[in-house]
C-alpha cells in the first residue's frame, strides 16, 4: 500500500466495523481484481424495487459516483464517502 494511502485505510475499521474490514483486507490480499462471494444484492441488482420500499433491505447506498446516483434518488438514502461522519471525531 501506498503511503498516501495509509490514513485511509487505517480508518476502514472504525467507518466500517471490524469484521467488515477484515473481510475486506482479506479479499483484497488473497483475491485481487475479483468479485467478492458476498453482498452480491444490492440496489442496482438482486432485489425487487417492491422489498426496499418495504424496508427489507439497505437503508442507503454509498457511491462515489455523484453523476449517476444524485441525492435525488427517492427509493434509497444515497450517501457519498464525503458525507460520512469522521471516525476520529
Amino acid at each position: 500500500m501506498h503511503r498516501k494511502f495509509a490514513e485511509m485505510w487505517s480508518s476502514l475499521p472504525d467507518r466500517v466495523g471490524p469484521a467488515a474490514a477484515q473481510q475486506f483486507y482479506d479479499h483484497a490480499a488473497n483475491t485481487p481484481g475479483q468479485p467478492t462471494a458476498v453482498n452480491r444484492t444490492g440496489v442496482l441488482r438482486g432485489k425487487p424495487a417492491s422489498q426496499w420500499r418495504q424496508g427489507l433491505g439497505a437503508d442507503r447506498f454509498i457511491t462515489n459516483n455523484q453523476r449517476d446516483f444524485p441525492t435525488a434518488i427517492t427509493e434509497i438514502n444515497i450517501t457519498y464517502p464525503a458525507d460520512l461522519p469522521d471516525p476520529a471525531t
